[in-house]
């Protein structure tokens, strides 16, 4: 809109605003004619013009409104073109982009060649300066290289030794327990015949036996000559003297049985226990039904269940054992009440052997409970010998405290018992009673176990005791060694040697290998090597046929080898250059 437009209509608003207060005003002169032509051709002049104007401003508004669609069909024109734009401008970015990663991977690439052939020469030239230096130095390489391998053979070959030889040790020392722990066991309930003490056998009535003319001899005769043969342990003099007796028509059931059982032992003592159990097998048919001969039938199976268990047939064994007990165990009288506890006390041996160790202890608590107060010497000895062995399955079962506790039970009762079998019963109580202490570590108490042994059986009167005598020597002087106490332990394997070296009872031999062994062990610990290796070849050369020695001369023979060993080893070593 122009400015007279506006100029027009404010002069219009100003004229209507002045003509009310004209026309109201009091009239002192009206204008002339001539006056009011000029003003009103004056006003048709500039209505003219204002129409014109209009008109003029009319048009102007169309055009101007014409111009602002166009103007918005352009706003919006561009505003596509921004839309199109701005969606080009962000392919343009996106391709920059990609373009740009492209180029990074690119340039990315041609670095890492660029670094492989940088690494490549350098790893070269670092190759040649190592051959040049490895060249330069082969000899002194080589030299070096042989002398490490050597000392890694030779730490390997001892490594070596040293694994096996403790595996083998304590396989050996597990199957050495189990066997000992068996073997007292099984001998100690062994049925012999009763020899007396062979003093009668030496005088003029022995000899007018032996010088009187053979069809003359009686059963009795025979028996008391193959007593005494036994005795001497002329095996072979027995079985005739015994044997001679079955052919005799005079001889009664109860001689006959007595001859074949005291054959079974003598065929037993040779190694022939086929034979031996066939004895056994012969009094046990023949006299199945005879009342009186049932001590001998019981006997004879509890004869037949050892031999099986040596044979390794336990089952067997303990059939023969069962036997005796259905046969004769409900209520037995006075002479079968000992062979009724042998027989519990076997089964649990050979249930034992079996790792049956719940029913071992079973049948050994059956022996305690009938015959634990019985005030029969014998009886009351089956009891005492049932409560060591069960103190010896709880050992292996490792339940020491109980074992101690059942051992003590013997000790405190028949520590000064009234016959030597009593005492005997006392004092393996207290060497196992030692043992246990020892496996619990309680090694004072240990030694003081093996002690009151050697104080209170030093003056031992019978062979049993005599050898729980040795042991206890035997295994102080290896606990005193084992403490580093060589020299006393030498002097306590002294004893052992020159007290029973000599004797010719399996078991004491037995005490002696062990002592020797034992002493050259100490001899090795205090650097006298070669006394030690002498010992272990005697102990090899003297006892090696001997069975109850066995363990003594296995034991030899490893600590042997351990001591070669360990000498080639030290030989082999590399001294050191000077």
């Amino acid at each position: 809109m122009n400015r007279n437009l506006w100029a027009m209509i404010v002069f219009a608003c100003a004229l209507l605003t002045a003509a009310p207060a004209a026309w109201a005003a009091p009239r002192s002169a009206a204008p002339s004619p001539d006056v009011l032509n000029e003003r009103l051709e004056t006003l048709r002049d500039t209505v003219k013009e204002l129409s014109a104007e209009t008109k003029a401003n009319t048009q102007a508004t169309a055009e101007h409104k014409n111009g602002l669609q166009a103007q918005d069909k352009r706003i919006e024109d561009t505003n596509d073109r921004f839309s199109d734009l701005h969606e080009s401008i962000t392919r343009v970015l996106t391709l920059i982009s990609t373009g740009a990663a492209t180029l990074g991977a690119v340039v990315g690439g041609f670095g890492y060649f660029f670094y492989k052939k940088v690494r490549a020469d350098a790893l070269q030239k670092t190759e040649l300066v190592i051959m040049k230096w490895l060249s330069d130095n082969q000899n002194a390489l080589y030299e070096e290289k042989e002398k490490i391998l050597k000392e890694l053979k030779i730490a390997e070959e001892k490594a070596i030794q040293d694994i096996n030889s403790a595996c083998k040790q304590v396989q050996t020392n597990a199957d050495n327990a189990n066997d000992i722990i068996n073997k007292r066991i099984s001998d100690s309930t062994f049925i012999e015949p009763d020899t007396g003490n062979g003093d009668k056998y030496n005088d003029k009535n022995l000899m007018e036996l032996m010088n009187k003319p053979e069809s003359k001899r009686t059963a009795d005769d025979l028996i008391k000559l193959g007593l005494a043969a036994l005795f001497d342990n002329k095996n072979d003099n027995a079985i005739y003297y015994f044997g001679r007796i079955l052919e005799l028509p005079t001889a009664t059931k109860k001689q006959i049985a007595n001859a074949l059982f005291n054959r079974g032992i003598a065929l037993g003592r040779q190694n022939r226990p086929d034979e031996s159990i066939a004895a056994y097998n012969a009094i046990i048919h023949r006299f199945r039904d005879d009342a009186n001969l049932n001590k001998q039938i019981a006997n004879a199976l509890i004869n037949k269940g050892v031999m099986l268990g040596r044979q390794g047939k336990t089952k067997e064994g303990i059939g023969a054992y069962d036997e005796v007990i259905c046969r004769f165990g409900k209520n037995p009288p006075p002479d079968l009440r000992e062979p009724v506890a042998l027989a519990l006390i076997n089964k649990g041996v050979a249930l034992g052997r079996q790792n049956e160790l719940d029913e071992a202890i079973h049948a050994y608590n059956e022996v305690i409970h009938n015959f634990d107060e019985n005030p029969t010497p014998d009886l009351r000895e089956q009891a005492a010998k049932a409560l060591v062995n069960k103190g010896l399955v709880l050992r292996q079962e490792n339940k020491l405290d109980e074992a101690i506790e059942a051992y003590n039970g013997v000790i405190l009762r028949f520590k000064y018992g009234s016959t030597p079998a009593l005492r005997e019963q006392s004092a393996r109580a207290m060497v196992n009673k030692g043992i246990a202490l020892g496996r619990r570590g309680n090694v004072d108490e240990e030694m003081t176990a093996y002690n009151e042994v050697i104080q209170n059986f030093d003056d031992a009167p019978t062979p049993i005791l005599c050898e729980q005598l040795a042991i206890a020597l035997v295994n102080k002087s290896d606990v005193l060694g084992k403490g580093g106490n060589a020299d006393e332990a030498i002097d306590l394997c002294n004893k052992v040697i020159e007290r029973f070296g000599d004797d010719p009872t399996p078991a004491l031999r037995e005490q002696a290998a062990i002592a020797w062994v034992n002493k050259a062990e100490n001899l090795d610990r205090k650097g006298e090597t070669e006394k030690a290796l002498r010992i272990f070849d005697d102990v090899i050369k003297l006892y090696g046929t001997e069975e109850t020695a066995q363990d003594a001369v296995k034991e030899a023979k490893r600590l042997r080898d351990e001591i070669l060993a360990r000498k080639k080893t030290c030989d082999d070593a590399p001294k050191d250059k000077e």
